[in-house]
């Protein structure tokens, strides 16, 4: 899809307007995460969780860079790991075959 962000929401926009008209109104939840647990928990027909578990913000700008870095953290030393042993496999190998061990 070209166009950029308002064709992005137009489209989104058109969506839901086809989804609402051809799903009955018993079966469709339209859950914006601003509403929490609760409008989730009755269409489900299920308990709402305790208040020790929030309902979850993961698009929260701050959340989604902390979890980056991690994770660029976490790729820098699975690399580093792998250099590592990548380089004492091949001094194994020079040494095997230099001193024929």
């Amino acid at each position: 899809m070209s166009g950029g962000v308002e064709s992005a929401s137009s489209y989104y926009d058109r969506w839901l307007r086809e989804v609402s008209r051809s799903v009955p109104a018993s079966r469709l939840l339209i859950h914006r995460p601003e509403d929490g647990w609760g409008p989730l928990c009755r269409f489900l027909s299920l308990p709402e969780p305790p208040e020790l578990l929030p309902y979850p913000r993961v698009n929260a700008t701050r959340q989604m860079e902390e979890q980056r870095r991690r994770t660029e953290r976490t790729a820098g030393m699975w690399m580093a790991a792998a250099a590592a042993a990548a380089i004492m496999l091949v001094a194994a190998s020079v040494y095997r075959l230099r001193f024929k061990y």
